[in-house]
């Protein structure tokens, strides 16, 4: 909402007295805001925006942004990243964009990897965007995720949590803190995480081929996986009030993360695969992946702010990010096989940004971005030691660009009634020079409108709708010719991955409307919308046969459709008599369908669906209090080729919390994770060329639950 004009006779008042409190002593600035509730936040934005702030956060109890995404609203639909099949896979296209104060991270949102293991306890505010507006431009069902990082506190904070646990036998280990303070024009915070964690595992399954109908092989694969993954998180924060509504903060950021994983397939076979019969060992593969991933970022940005209600900014930023990962495969009867993959990457930013309140009417935000991005990826195989001859996909040479404008104009057309139009200016470029000297690249220019309008029907109801036209066009790693193995044995199932240097842009345009209504009393509130996208050449990751190898890569598919929808809740049970009782929830619906599929490159996938349901409930009498949350993934059906078809089994977990307030500075807070164990399963059918079933594929992961205590501590 707009931020209005002082009055003429304050504005009066505070010329003449600010001229005589000066004539004997200097006071301090003195700004004193009442914050707005996540609940407020959400119904006066101009756009649509689901807010949850830092005590929502710690009620969903959640370690890590990864394991966040599961609970929170439109985001949760997504393919489990540290399955078997998952494994490298990179960003799943309705997975959402992640930033961190409004940029991304090193690696961006096509590899989340540093994003998705930072620790919640560093956040202070998310936000999630489902339409495109002039300065979040959202580019999937997932939208745009704006991680907050917690600021200099206005007087002294000191916290820590300590805590252990176990999975599956393997220790959980996990220390938090915060400490800091302001000091006259001085304020300062130091974030930092260090948590240890196991990598464990377990999987059957079951292979069997086929030749004119007759299963003529059937093999059984016992999969187990030991490892273990380190991860420091480091973010300082330093504030200076330069005078006259001045500000400069400087935030350095360092994610360090460390791991290795051992993974044993014990193979058996039928010696009569017709009837099922002669099960006998048929040997053992051992692997072995190392790996190291190193990022970092230092931001600086110089904020003015004035009492007319205008605001201007200047950021300027530099980050960089390596990742070493060595695998080393020994098969049984066949070659021993290392490989060693290397990516370095730097980046460096600039915005400038504005916003002036110009009449009683309309609110002026606009920006200048300028990012430039470099990267290396390098891979290096042996087969018996011996360095195997280096080709097109050993080595990518990466250049990102791209240099934005943007503005946008809250229009508050009534008190009830505001209007937001958008312009966005992009140019994004993007190159790949191969290992054999060859380069392809894209340049892409456009101009991406927006329209967002509000209707506050009263104080409790909101009613919202939004349109928008954007383009997504490919990244150099979408590009890149870097053939990434799979983990395991090569199959359809589990492919090797890739990029492809000929991928055209995508267009989308997309709409959404919605409702939104606020309790009495701040007790919650829910939402509802829905929304459609048209996406010209769609991009869907695809599995060919390329020479003795299944590899995935991104392929425009034609063009689809997209539409869904979304509901959320919270509720504070104050009516029915339950004040220590909060509900909260959420349901989301997303269907894809290629209105022009390309011939022989599949059907894409069946709908995606996904739910939570959660609870907090306080004993402020017993100093208690205890939550939970069931989150619910439905089956999805994919058809990654013309040939191939692939099920993902619905998958359930409930998570439960306690938390006991020892004194007024010092808690315990016990987390149980995955409390039913639920076992998650998948499929896959192959065919051959005359539509015959070739290949059938079973597999069964085990659940694994794991507990963990904390001592807490705020003073």
């Amino acid at each position: 909402m707009l931020v209005r004009r002082p009055a003429p006779l304050g504005l009066l008042l505070f010329a003449v007295a600010c001229p005589l409190c000066a004539e004997d002593t200097l006071l301090a600035e003195v700004n004193v805001r009442a914050p707005a509730t996540a609940g407020e936040t959400r119904r006066n934005a101009s756009a649509s925006k689901i807010v949850f702030e830092r005590e929502e956060l710690e009620k969903l109890d959640a370690a890590s942004i990864g394991d966040l995404l599961r609970k929170l609203p439109g985001t949760g639909a997504i393919p489990d990243p540290d399955s078997r099949r998952g494994r490298g896979k990179g960003r799943d296209k309705h997975m959402p964009q992640i930033l961190v104060d409004g940029q991304p991270l090193p690696g961006g949102d096509r590899s989340p990897g540093t994003a998705l293991r930072l620790p919640v306890e560093l956040i202070e505010r998310i936000e999630i965007i489902r339409n495109s507006t002039a300065e979040f431009k959202v580019g999937g069902p997932g939208g745009v995720i704006n991680l907050v990082l917690r600021d200099v506190p206005p007087r002294s904070v000191r916290s820590f949590r300590a805590g252990a646990g176990v999975q599956d036998g393997e220790p959980v280990v996990r220390l938090e803190g915060q400490f800091g303070e302001r000091d006259d024009d001085f304020g300062y915070l130091f974030n930092g995480s260090l948590q240890s964690q196991p990598l464990v595992g377990e999987q059957d399954t079951e292979i069997q081929r086929f030749a004119g109908g007759v299963r003529n092989e059937w093999t059984t694969e016992r999969i187990s996986d030991r490892g273990h993954d380190n991860n420091l998180s480091l973010l300082p924060r330093f504030t200076w009030n330069l005078g006259d509504g001045a500000q400069f903060t400087l935030t350095p950021f360092i994610n360090l993360t460390e791991s290795w994983r051992n993974t044993l397939v014990e193979r058996s076979t039928y010696a009569d695969p017709v009837n099922g019969t002669g099960l006998a060992a048929a040997g053992a593969d051992h692997e072995r992946e190392s790996g190291r991933r190193g990022s970092g970022r230092l931001t600086g940005e110089w904020r003015q702010r004035d009492l007319a209600g205008s605001e201007w900014s200047a950021r300027a930023s530099v980050q960089g990010e390596f990742e070493e990962k060595d695998k080393s495969v020994a098969r049984f009867a066949a070659a021993r096989s290392d490989e060693a993959t290397r990516r370095h990457e730097r980046e460096a930013s600039l915005q400038l940004k504005g916003k002036q309140l110009v009449g009683d009417a309309h609110l002026l935000t606009g920006a200048v971005e300028w990012r430039e991005k470099r990267a290396t990826d390098e891979q290096e195989k042996r087969n018996n030691g011996v360095v195997q001859a280096a080709g097109a996909g050993s080595r990518a040479d990466i250049a990102d660009g791209k240099q934005v404008i943007w503005l946008q104009d809250e229009w508050q057309l009534s008190d009830s009634h505001v209007l937001t139009p958008g312009l966005r200016w992009e140019r994004q470029q993007s190159e790949v020079t191969d290992g054999l000297g060859l380069s392809v690249g894209s340049d892409y220019r456009g101009l991406e409108p927006s329209l967002h309008a509000l209707w506050q029907v009263t104080s409790q109801w909101n009613l919202r709708a939004s349109a928008a036209l954007d383009g997504k066009p490919p990244g150099a790693k979408e590009l890149s010719p870097v053939v990434r193995t799979a983990s395991g044995a090569n199959t359809a199932a589990n492919p090797d991955k890739a990029g492809n240097p000929n991928l055209k842009v995508e267009r989308q345009r997309s709409l959404e409307i919605g409702t939104e209504y606020f309790f009495a009393e701040r007790a919650g509130s829910l939402g509802f919308s829905l929304f459609r996208r048209q996406v010209a050449n769609h991009i869907q990751k695809l599995v060919q046969l390329e020479g003795a190898n299944y590899v995935e890569r991104p392929y425009n598919v034609g063009d689809a459709v997209l539409r869904g929808g979304l509901a959320d809740f919270k509720w504070r049970l104050d009516a029915l008599g339950l004040p220590d009782l909060t509900l909260r929830g959420n349901a989301s619906y997303t269907e894809t369908s290629l209105s022009d599929p390309v011939p022989g490159l599949g059907a894409g996938e069946g709908p995606r669906k996904s739910a939570n349901l959660g609870f907090d409930y306080e004993l402020p009498a017993w100093r208690l209090s205890f939550g939970g949350n069931y989150s619910y993934v439905g089956a999805l059906e994919r058809e990654s080729s013309a040939t191939v078809r692939q099920s993902q089994g619905a998958r359930r977990q409930l998570d439960l919390n306690a938390l006991y307030r020892l004194d007024r500075q010092f808690s315990l807070r016990l987390s149980a994770y995955n409390v039913t164990r639920e076992t998650r399963s998948a499929g896959l059918q192959e065919f051959d060329t005359n539509g015959e079933l070739s290949r059938l594929e079973s597999d069964s992961e085990r659940g694994l639950a794991s507990l963990f205590l904390a001592l807490e501590a705020k003073w």
